[in-house]
């Protein structure tokens, strides 16, 4: 279960609801301290009202310092600027899956309970809905993820075209396609054809040799639509980020055959783990 109070400002600080606007069957006569307290411990979500579903956001908030009285309940808004929020129209796409009601078409102040689990809800949603879509690109929506599709982020040089034939051997070998975007021409910005590879691959090989910026830049990526990556370097020490040397790293040879030949090996039995082949 979880809590929706209609008609709140995402704001700290105190606010209050009539008795008479809290809508729930355990509900008691009259209404104590203690049954807001075991309401607070569940999710709690407020939204204004008044504003168009497509404007409006829901945010998850705490509620403290109930008190009680014959007419209204007042409570202390608890706010993070970090806390999760999402579109109302998630919440209206989803009101009989929850048992919400949206008497005067949601322009009406209350705290009604949802039934469910509303981060259930939230993990099923497109990425899409749920945060701001990005201002130098397009992702599809719906999303048209290909999960034997293998997309290779590494630096254009000839000096890689060894290793990136090593790669695609790899995936080959397993019934999957493997793409670079430099074998893709459909946009004027080769960031839209990079984009639109990440977005479509079910896995995403990504080669940090040499820290090149772009390969760092593509990953970023990569992690944000929640693909699965695997990362690949001839100098972990030196060519992984801090902040990704806790991820599994293949570490390679690329200057020689038997050198590609482990990455060949070592790629295929990390491909089949992160797919489950």
């Amino acid at each position: 279960m979880f809590n929706l109070l209609q008609g709140l400002e995402w704001e700290n600080g105190n606010q209050s609801m009539s008795i008479g606007r809290v809508y729930s069957d355990d509900k008691p006569k009259p209404p104590t301290k203690d049954f807001f307290e075991q309401l607070a411990k569940l999710p709690t979500l407020v939204m204004s009202e008044g504003a168009p579903l497509s404007e409006e956001k829901v945010h998850f908030v705490k509620l403290s310092n109930f008190v009680v009285t014959a007419k209204e309940v007042l409570f202390e808004v608890h706010c993070e600027e970090q806390s999760m929020s999402f579109p109302a129209s998630i919440i209206e796409s989803n009101k009989l899956r929850h048992s919400l009601s949206d008497r005067w078409s949601w322009h009406h102040t209350c705290w009604q309970m949802g039934e469910g689990n509303i981060y259930e809800t939230l993990y099923k949603m497109p990425t899409s809905l749920l945060f701001s879509k990005p201002k130098i690109f397009d992702l599809n929506e719906p999303p048209k993820i290909d999960p034997n599709k293998v997309a290779c982020m590494m630096p254009f040089r000839n000096s890689f075209d060894d290793v990136y034939t090593t790669i695609k051997g790899s995936c080959t070998d397993l019934g999957l396609g493997c793409e670079r975007v430099d074998e893709i021409y459909n946009n004027k910005a080769i960031i839209a054809d990079v984009v639109k590879l990440i977005d479509e691959a079910g896995l995403i090989v990504c080669d940090l040799t040499e820290k090149n910026p772009n390969v760092l830049y593509e990953t970023g990526i990569a992690h944000a639509l929640g693909r699965e990556v695997v990362i690949l370097s001839q100098d972990i020490a030196n060519d992984v980020p801090f902040d990704l040397k806790h991820l599994r790293c293949i570490e390679y040879s690329g200057t020689n055959q038997i050198g590609r030949d482990k990455l060949k090996g070592d790629l295929s039995k990390t491909i089949k783990s992160v797919l489950g082949l």
